[in-house]
């Protein structure tokens, strides 16, 4: 269940709640979390991307938003994952730091490695935090996205 992304919902057959461009994130998640659970759907993802840590109105309402979901689903969120773009170098560093202190995250997905920057920021970000790395998006296909695999990523970061 995916409360804003219509394209891969459409492309994995999963259903996306979905109010339109110009209602607010949190009033879409509030609305979507409602939706879940009179259709009972026991998981619920809420797509958060694009928001940039440099933009103060964009970060607190992302707070806002984890407190609109812990408020409607006692215990919730139960997992928050954390999307580390790996082509960012030491950028990534800034960007955790600052999203962590507003929502915090249970994990990491790293995407883009399928580039020539092989994703040697993400290293730092895992070490500073402690974030397990659960996922890797090597393109933009859906099955691009894969379970993380310690010993694949040390030799792709390793290969000439």
């Amino acid at each position: 269940f995916n409360l804003f992304g219509n394209v891969f919902g459409e492309k994995l057959s999963i259903p996306v709640f979905n109010m339109g461009d110009k209602v607010s994130p949190v009033k879409i998640a509030k609305e979507g979390l409602k939706f879940a659970n009179q259709k009972g759907y026991d998981m619920v993802f809420i797509d958060t991307a694009g928001r940039l840590h440099n933009k103060k109105n964009l970060m607190d309402e992302l707070a806002k938003l984890r407190r609109i979901i812990e408020k409607q689903l006692p215990g919730a969120p139960h997992e928050t994952l954390m999307t580390v773009d790996a082509s960012l170098g030491t950028n990534a560093l800034s960007q955790a730091r600052e999203f962590l202190s507003v929502c915090g995250a249970s994990a990491l997905i790293l995407t883009k490695l399928d580039g020539s920057g092989r994703g040697g920021a993400a290293c730092a970000v895992q070490q500073e935090f402690k974030l397990p790395v659960l996922y890797v998006g090597l393109g933009e296909a859906p099955d691009d996205l894969q379970e993380f695999s310690a010993e694949d990523y040390a030799k792709a970061l390793l290969e000439d």
